[in-house]
């Protein structure tokens, strides 16, 4: 057995053994047989994973922004055609009509273990079979001691991260139509935080936002509402969270939720979907990279490796070991993706587009929210 390095992240001590013995289970339920997401997506009445037969849907193809309202938190009503989406049990098209409820998410939680990537999951290519490559690397980097699940809590606690949904549906009971959106948030009032060890305050049910400018292009997410439950399949999803020092952005397309206990109060549930590879390669190894850097930046004055000026077991230490292939006593971009560890548990495993090679990473969480109020773009 190799000899484990130790890897001290922001958040906690990181034990990486060369072999990465915990990818063992990291592509557990992965065949690449299976369909492509492009073969089963868009299929009516196919499944889109757990929460009973309204997730029974197909692809949908947005019109525009259609049914978008000036007036979330306050219920304004709206009617919007999704159309062209494929029903659970022959009901037809979706439809999302109906009033717009604001929300802003007050935990978004990554699983602790493979039992629980799975149950998070969502089956995104219709093989009968749990899709979250995302939440397994993350359990897979958890195992080795990075408290992933802090550094989220702490960026919606502080406001580092701020994630608005609107549901527009007649009914947070039941609704034949619904649609599910999401946003950057920015200026809340309440401020989150009153001192350093008091924050949340903008997560009370009381908060006022705005959309931030930076937020991608939405494309709305139809569903149904059964029992104060809504599925929904489809669409683009802007997400964001706290990651490696840092706010994690990205975009979930072919975006699968399940959103539990609905109430203009708040909700519980899961979100994921498709995160294509371009977002793997740019967002998530630069998030990886700019954590560490700022590390070595800031227990590290330079000189000549190995022990580029750094501290006695300091942080920025430990990633040069790991990291600074080329002995510059600095890192790249390019050195973090050619790690052996990231580039492993952060494989793509989706086929998208038939050609049956993997371009994209599936990924699912755990989320829950409070009313709040904000205007839509």
């Amino acid at each position: 057995m190799p000899r484990p390095m130790k890897l001290l992240g922001g958040f906690g001590a990181v034990h990486v053994v060369a072999t990465v013995v915990a990818l063992a289970c990291l592509h557990c339920g992965h065949d690449p047989e299976k369909p492509s997401v492009s073969q089963v997506g868009g299929a009516a009445g196919e499944s889109s994973g757990k929460g009973g037969s309204d997730s029974q849907m197909g692809g949908s193809r947005p019109q525009g922004d259609a049914g978008r309202s000036s007036a979330v938190g306050g219920g304004a009503a709206g009617q919007a055609s999704v159309g062209e989406m494929g029903g659970a049990g022959g009901e037809g098209p979706i439809v999302v009509e109906g009033a717009h409820h604001g929300f802003v998410f007050a935990e978004v939680r990554m699983p602790v273990s493979n039992t629980e990537a799975n149950a998070m999951a969502f089956d995104l290519n219709g093989d009968g079979k749990s899709d979250n490559q995302f939440g397994r690397a993350i359990v897979a980097l958890s195992m080795q001691g990075l408290e992933i699940n802090q550094a989220a809590a702490a960026a919606t606690q502080d406001g580092s991260a701020i994630l608005l949904a609107d549901l527009q549906a007649p009914s947070l009971t039941s609704a034949k139509g619904a649609g599910l959106m999401t946003f950057y948030g920015a200026d809340p009032v309440p401020m989150p935080c009153a001192s350093v060890n008091d924050c949340g305050h903008h997560l009370d049910g009381t908060g006022t936002f705005s959309v931030a400018a930076a937020t991608p292009h939405v494309v709305v997410t139809p569903g149904r509402i059964a029992a104060a439950v809504f599925n929904g399949q489809g669409g683009e999803l802007p997400v964001q969270f706290g990651f490696a020092g840092g706010v994690l952005e990205l975009v979930l397309h072919d975006a699968h939720a399940e959103l539990t206990n609905l109430s203009t109060d708040g909700f519980t549930g899961r979100l994921g979907g498709v995160i294509p590879q371009d977002q793997v390669d740019g967002q998530i190894y630069r998030a990886i990279w700019t954590g560490a850097a700022s590390f070595v930046s800031r227990d590290c004055t330079g000189g000549v490796a190995p022990v580029c000026g750094c501290q006695v077991g300091s942080v920025g230490r430990t990633y040069l070991d790991l990291m600074d292939t080329d002995h510059d006593c600095a890192l790249s971009l390019a050195e973090v993706k050619a790690n052996p560890l990231f580039s492993a548990i952060f494989a793509v495993d989706l086929d998208t587009d038939g050609d049956q090679k993997p371009d994209a990473m599936s990924c699912a969480f755990a989320v829950s929210a409070k009313k709040g109020t904000f205007n839509l773009p």
